[in-house]
């Protein structure tokens, strides 16, 4: 009976253990500088990507993000 109660105490720590690095991972304060150039000209970007595709007969990957 002793072991099996061990057994749950050691979930419940790892448990609590898991939610506060979760907690303390979301309390961190955010960086203020922008990740992604607000100034940035997708179309001309793309176009960029897509003439140098023609080149190259690689493959586009194309990542979408912003500054929420």
């Amino acid at each position: 009976m002793m072991e099996m109660r061990g057994v749950s105490m050691n979930r419940y720590k790892n448990c609590f253990l898991i939610l506060f690095l979760i907690a303390l991972g979301c309390a961190r304060k955010q960086s203020s500088t922008p990740v992604y150039n607000e100034q940035a000209d997708a179309r001309h970007d793309i176009a960029a990507a897509i003439a140098n595709v023609e080149v190259s007969k690689k493959n586009i990957v194309l990542i979408f993000g912003a500054n929420w």
